[in-house]
């Protein structure tokens, strides 16, 4: 799946349209099509349009294609990494307790 390789950004005309963050190319739009609710507010409606750029531009800048973001990568690597940090805490852990020991019999 092609899409545009740039980052983005909400236009000024409206918080439901995307362009490229130079403003060359426009991008689309979000919407809503049965559930829209009048009363949602413009502050709402532009805090879930910047969170798409959010994502998006992540996405951008830590080159993950599309496959890498719908099959779970992401999550993947934060599993992966809450892993290795436990392994480094269980390691010093166990190294400050040798040293400890170390240290009492030295004494």
């Amino acid at each position: 799946m092609k899409h545009t390789k740039s980052l983005i950004k909400i236009t000024e005309e409206s918080v439901s349209n995307f362009q490229t963050i130079d403003g060359l190319i426009e991008i689309g739009q979000t919407f809503q099509i049965s559930s829209y609710d009048v009363r949602t507010k413009h502050e709402e409606r532009k805090a879930n349009a910047q969170r798409i750029v959010s994502c998006w531009n992540a996405c951008h800048k830590a080159g993950l294609t599309n496959e890498q973001l719908e099959s779970g990568y992401i999550k993947k690597l934060i599993q992966e990494r809450e892993e290795a940090i436990n392994l480094l805490k269980a390691m010093n852990n166990h190294l400050n307790k040798v040293l400890g020991e170390y240290k009492n019999e030295a004494i």
